[in-house]
């Protein structure tokens, strides 16, 4: 869990320096550095077999990569709109915990002066190239759960209650 957090606390050092070091970045140069230097810490590929459940199994590896693709070009636009709020807040990583099938869940605390802190939750699971982020909660919202629905709409699936 140590290594999952550290992993994590490298990925948000990086994004926090570039957004103090850079705050007049407009959304294109923004984009690039989520490119580059952020989307490495996330594990698309992980996301899509989580997304497409029970269907991933029967997809062919061209649909799995075309949907690790579309998760992590939207997912980054969303992440490079979000940050356009970003005005020097703080940030404190809580205690890491074991989550199902080897996964940790690490809370990070976005600090706002003269108001609660709002949270996120980063889930994690290991990777032939160490821990990566398959998940953001943010506001008591799964990014995957989200995308799961959107995948469903897509495929023309209904939910199965109990799943």
């Amino acid at each position: 869990m140590a290594e999952a957090a550290a992993t994590l606390e490298e990925g948000m050092d990086r994004l926090l320096d570039f957004l103090s070091a850079n705050a007049s970045a407009n959304k294109l140069q923004v984009a690039a550095f989520l490119d580059r230097e952020i989307a490495p810490y996330f594990d698309f590929e992980y996301m899509a077999q989580w997304v497409a459940g029970p269907a991933y199994s029967g997809m062919s590896d061209e649909d799995r990569r075309d949907l690790a693709a579309w998760l992590e070009s939207d997912f980054l636009s969303v992440l490079a709109g979000n940050l356009g709020g970003y005005d020097g807040q703080r940030i404190r990583m809580l205690s890491p915990r074991r989550g199902p099938r080897g996964a940790v869940g690490i809370k990070v605390a976005i600090l706002r002066p003269g108001t609660y802190p709002a949270t996120l939750e980063f889930r994690m699971a290991p990777s032939d190239a160490g821990w990566r982020v398959y998940d953001v909660v943010a506001d008591g919202q799964s990014a995957a759960a989200f995308y799961r629905v959107q995948f469903q709409r897509m495929a023309g699936q209904m939910p199965v209650v109990g799943r």
